[in-house]
């Protein structure tokens, strides 16, 4: 149509955006006018062997003892990727 609605964000409204690196398969880096638009944090990779990944993810499971294993599953995948 010819109108247009104008939609007014509420003052507390955050956008968070992630992406891994453009350089992983299927993957391209963002347009220059796009990626302006937006503050950029690099974060490192987790290394999910250290004893703070397994208490992070403890933290958050109903049962914590469950962390070291999944843990240890993702550091075995990650080394056959």
């Amino acid at each position: 149509g010819t109108s247009l609605e104008v939609v007014q964000a509420n003052a507390n409204f955050r956008l968070f955006a992630t992406m891994n690196p453009g350089g992983d398969f299927g993957k391209r880096e963002l347009s220059p006018a796009l990626r302006n638009r937006f503050t950029e944090i690099w974060v490192e990779a987790i290394d999910f062997s250290a004893p703070e990944a397994a208490a992070l993810v403890a933290s958050r499971l109903s049962w914590p003892e469950l962390a070291r294993p999944m843990l240890d599953a993702i550091v075995w995948f990650n080394r056959r990727v």
